[in-house]
């Protein structure tokens, strides 16, 4: 509350109106002045969408342009998918390996792809459209008096290479949590590296 009303002045005093306040706490909410808050129950959290009510992270869905499977339509489409902490890269970096594949048939960009290759777009769009289903815990829910560990993972394949950050400790009922933090995939690069190298730049993004 003394942060929403020393805000409020501070700006008020640049002749500036800070507003469209949002917060998981009704409390909080009632002291607002209603021309300040956000009025939906879903807003967005630098442009992940955040439900208040669950107080979750809840993956947005891209409207996907309709028309022939082509180099460019798969491109347009798989990069309206808004993931910064990694949340669905399973999904993400399967589209971009298929990319890789098309770019490597040197097809123009306008061409239709092959069959094989509009099957497996195909099944990519169709776990795109179902991202609104994952739902991420904004609050990991870890007492922060208590021991805390990060769990740190890295693997590499012949397609790509990954690494993914976990949370872990005792909850406030001490009961044992484990939270997903962040996660990165990248596809690996179109001249071949050995799988050891491979692990190496895995373990080079998890370290970064």
């Amino acid at each position: 509350k003394k942060l929403y009303t020393e805000s409020k002045k501070l700006f008020a005093d640049a002749s500036m109106n800070l507003r469209e306040f949002n917060s998981n706490s009704e409390r909080f909410l009632e002291s607002v002045e209603s021309a300040d808050l956000v009025k939906d129950e879903e807003s967005k959290i630098l442009g992940v969408p955040w439900n208040r009510k669950t107080d979750e992270f809840v993956m947005a869905v891209p409207e996907v342009k309709e028309g022939p499977v082509t180099k460019r339509s798969i491109l347009s489409n798989l990069f309206r998918v808004y993931d910064p902490l990694g949340f669905v890269a399973p999904v993400t970096v399967r589209g971009r390996i298929l990319l890789q594949k098309v770019t490597k048939l040197k097809l123009d960009w306008n061409a239709k792809v092959p069959e094989d290759v509009q099957t497996e777009w195909k099944s990519i769009l169709a776990d795109i459209q179902r991202l609104s289903e994952i739902k991420i815990q904004r609050f990991y829910g870890i007492d922060q008096t208590k021991k805390q560990r990060l769990m740190v993972f890295s693997d590499a394949s012949r397609k790509a290479y990954s690494a993914v950050i976990y949370l872990q400790g005792k909850g406030f009922k001490d009961e044992f949590k484990s939270h997903l933090i962040f996660a990165k995939a990248r596809v690996n690069p179109v001249k071949e590296l050995t799988i050891p190298r491979l692990e190496l730049m895995g373990v080079l993004i998890a370290t970064r």
